[in-house]
């Protein structure tokens, strides 16, 4: 069921015949070279995984969000909320696009529906995201979206290249302020 609809994607709950995307996604080193874990995901762990993804955000402190292309009627990224605090009203956000679908616009409506989400229903405060220096298209996507750079973590992340620069980006709500 879809229930955050933009132009050309819709923004829905994982389901269990997801399973196959989801391996595929969660086992690409592309992938995992933006999070904490350098293992690869079994099936069996990303079965759990949707299971846990039905229960509310306030239970499981995060929110993983398939983004469907219109169009297409496919699976093309994913969106998430995760570190969800309800006290301080903010949460992580971290989006994937499949190659073949980036620059088309894709990520700026899914992440345009997530803000809608976070600030409109779950009255959040704050979003944050960490995007590796390097990543220009997701700075450039971040900061479209009205999120403001406020810090670098140094040396954060480490890559087969070396270490690497995190950039720390957050958008304030602005209907909080008032």
């Amino acid at each position: 069921m879809t229930f955050l609809i933009n132009k050309k994607i819709s923004l829905r709950a994982v389901e269990p015949n997801d399973l196959p995307y989801l391996y595929q996604i969660e086992n690409k080193e592309s992938a995992r070279q933006y999070g904490s874990s350098i293992m690869p995901n079994s099936k069996h762990i990303i079965k759990q995984f949707i299971k846990e993804a039905g229960k509310d955000i306030f239970e499981t402190k995060q929110l993983r969000l398939v983004i469907e292309h219109n169009a297409e009627c496919k699976a093309v990224g994913m969106i998430d909320l995760f570190e969800f605090s309800p006290i301080h009203k903010r949460a992580g956000v971290g989006i994937w696009i499949d190659s073949p679908y980036r620059q088309q616009g894709l990520a700026g409506e899914a992440l345009e529906c997530l803000i809608s989400y976070a600030f409109d229903t779950l009255l959040m405060h704050q979003l944050f995201c960490h995007i590796s220096s390097d990543n220009l298209l997701s700075i450039k996507l971040f900061k479209k979206a009205g999120f403001k750079e406020c810090g670098v973590l140094k040396e954060w992340r480490q890559t087969k290249n070396g270490f690497q620069d995190i950039i720390v980006f957050q958008r304030i709500n602005a209907s909080h302020l008032k």
